[in-house]
């Protein structure tokens, strides 16, 4: 089977190779300098929504936060570092190798994903073991089960984005952003301001806004039939990405 690219990744390409350097910075860098803006603004924004609640649930969504983002973390780390052996392939024209790393990227991302859900039976044991306070327990345990929901969409979309920013896609990604933290600001306002939630709803408005950028990252990367489309027959043909 002869794997080809889109016609707007053969365009990127070219550019990142022959093409003015400048020009390809500012391409990509400038949308991608928003993205992680507007993602840090969020999360002081839940802060700050987390403390309307009390200065408690704003000390326990610190901490359980903390405990998840270490497994964010390894999410972003193997999407970080396969993404470079990703676009070794496609600076190098080899087309069948980026769809085999990328197909196995994300069979990685989602063996992790069912590792962290076969977690959440054990949330509260895994608390304990931590040494988290009982107070923090008893009022962010089912906030942390929500976590750890996001927690799998974060890895997967993590992976989607790493793979549309070595495509050069950072306008798209910045526009994605913007709906999604929309979404997200509107269900946080709305779940404390208006209903009165406890901090659970501050977990529930992530993981809503975030299948919607999940949604987009699975009909870019499995309804297509190019290179960057993932295939469970090229994710069975290679090892660790060929590392």
């Amino acid at each position: 089977m002869v794997v080809e690219l889109s016609k707007k990744d053969e365009k990127f390409r070219d550019l990142s190779l022959n093409g003015n350097i400048w020009k390809l910075i500012w391409k990509v860098s400038l949308p991608l300098a928003f993205y992680y803006t507007f993602q840090w603004l969020l999360g002081l924004f839940e802060m700050m929504m987390a403390s309307h609640i009390s200065a408690l649930a704003v000390s326990a969504t610190t901490y359980l936060s903390q405990l998840v983002n270490i497994l964010n973390a390894i999410g972003s780390g193997l999407a970080a570092g396969c993404c470079v052996k990703i676009s070794e392939s496609y600076g190098a024209g080899k087309y069948d190798l980026v769809k085999k790393q990328l197909s196995t990227l994300i069979a990685m991302a989602l063996i992790l994903s069912g590792f962290i859900v076969a977690l959440i039976p054990f949330t509260s044991t895994i608390l304990k073991l931590l040494g988290t306070p009982e107070s923090f327990i008893e009022i962010g345990s089912k906030y942390f089960i929500i976590k750890l929901v996001y927690c799998v969409l974060f890895i997967l979309t993590t992976v989607y984005v790493g793979i549309e920013r070595l495509r050069g896609k950072s306008k798209k990604l910045l526009i994605l952003n913007l709906v999604t933290a929309l979404v997200d600001f509107c269900l946080t306002w709305f779940f404390v301001y208006k209903l009165n939630c406890d901090v659970t709803m501050l977990a529930v408005a992530p993981v809503i806004s975030t299948s919607i950028l999940l949604i987009f990252g699975i009909f870019n990367l499995c309804f297509k039939n190019d290179a960057f489309s993932f295939s469970f027959k090229f994710a069975s043909h290679l090892g660790p990405l060929n590392l």
